[in-house]
């Protein structure tokens, strides 16, 4: 949860139809007791179709200075835990992502961001926040392997984490 960490941002894959799509999501949330992750979406995006037809996901983490990956596989589902507490603690300036004219990924003339010209300078107010919270989602992702690589001079290190019962059974790999 800390906005400095590398891990604050991945690499979310899905599949569709013999295609990978990959985005850059925020961490919302851990649980290292129960394997999962949870990020935020519009419900009108196309991960959630995705995620519908094939739920197996794939999380990729990155921290550069430390030259160290994390590949993450599980599988993914909407989830409207506590949603309308997740709401909000939202910012203004996050609800505003969910409060586009058009679905993400629709066409458009003309570049936009989608928004009304009011919200380009300033968030929108909390009566204006909640026509976005129809739109607004989580994802939780229960996470069934954890495939971690540390690049180092002395020589690459590999392992293999397996989740099985909220437990991880571990192996070494070679890189």
């Amino acid at each position: 949860l800390d906005k400095r960490s590398p891990f604050r941002y991945l690499v979310f894959s899905t599949s569709k139809n013999d295609y990978v799509n990959s985005r850059i999501m925020v961490l919302r949330s851990f649980s290292s007791k129960n394997w999962e992750l949870i990020v935020h979406s519009d419900k009108r995006s196309e991960k959630l179709d995705e995620i519908k037809t094939n739920n197996k996901v794939s999380i990729n983490f990155w921290d550069k200075k430390q030259n160290f990956q994390i590949r993450m596989f599980g599988e993914a589902n909407e989830f409207d835990f506590q949603k309308e507490i997740v709401w909000n603690d939202l910012s203004a300036w996050s609800k505003r992502t969910y409060l586009t004219k058009s679905k993400p990924g629709s066409v458009s003339e003309k570049h936009t961001s989608g928004f009304d010209d009011k919200f380009l300078d300033s968030p929108p107010s909390q009566e204006d926040s909640k026509k976005g919270k129809k739109n607004f989602c989580q994802i939780k992702i229960e996470i069934r392997k954890l495939d971690v690589l540390i690049l180092n001079r002395e020589g690459y290190r590999r392992a293999l984490f397996e989740v099985e019962n909220k437990k991880l059974k571990k192996k070494w790999l070679i890189p």
